[in-house]
């Protein structure tokens, strides 16, 4: 514990902003996944990240690591929520425009995650 303080403490002042603007401005699809009980990275980051993606933040049930006794969930989010399709839809979108053809297809979420 003694030895992780200190890079827990100095990650946390990492200030990322500019790169997810740039991020943003490349036009990368990004879906923020906030755990609703994440003490580490609070929901006062999970909104200001959500303004600088311009995307709502997507709320699941748990804390900072939220998807290690869940993986599943993600898959769920992105395949049966309104907000994760919409994301895989925008994903599907850009990976088109950027091979410049006309149907390339997307592998399903399950077989992604698989």
């Amino acid at each position: 514990m003694g030895r992780s303080l200190p890079v827990g403490s100095m990650i946390m002042t990492i200030d990322l902003r500019d790169e997810v603007r740039h991020i943003v401005d490349e036009a990368v699809p990004v879906l923020p996944v906030w755990g609703c009980f994440d003490r580490i990275v609070n929901a006062a980051t999970a909104y200001e990240f959500s303004d600088l993606v311009h995307r709502d933040v997507v709320w699941v049930p748990g804390g900072h690591s939220w998807m290690l006794p869940r993986p599943q969930a993600q898959a769920d989010i992105l395949r049966y929520l309104g907000q994760g399709r919409a994301f895989m839809d925008e994903v599907a979108q850009r990976r088109q425009k950027l091979a410049g053809a006309g149907d390339l297809r997307v592998p399903s979420v399950v077989s992604a995650t698989r």
